[in-house]
């Protein structure tokens, strides 16, 4: 893993293992949909990639450090956008820095 990119223990295992890994960009949740369907997206997503078989990886800059895989408090942040956000590759350096 690269040490500036936080991975949570679920997704290093999973990688570790050789499980399949889907990423899922946080930014559909914190800005793309209204409350409470945003909640309601995440959940089904996450359900779909399990249903499939793979562990699913919700990415996001977290406190600064880019992210894959929220722990559930963090992903409870995101869907109350509570001090989040909206971060592109463009200013990825930026949010990292403040």
């Amino acid at each position: 893993m690269h040490p500036l990119i936080r991975v949570v223990p679920r997704i290093a295992r999973a990688l570790a293992d050789g499980e399949p890994v889907v990423a899922l960009e946080s930014s559909v949740f914190a800005q793309g949909l209204p409350c409470p369907e945003n909640a309601e997206a995440a959940r089904a997503m996450v359900e779909a990639v399990e249903g499939a078989g793979a562990v699913p990886g919700i990415t996001a800059v977290v406190r600064g450090t880019p992210t894959v895989g929220l722990e559930p408090a963090e992903l409870e942040r995101f869907l109350r956008r509570d001090g989040v956000r909206k971060v592109s590759a463009r200013d990825l350096a930026t949010a990292v820095a403040s």
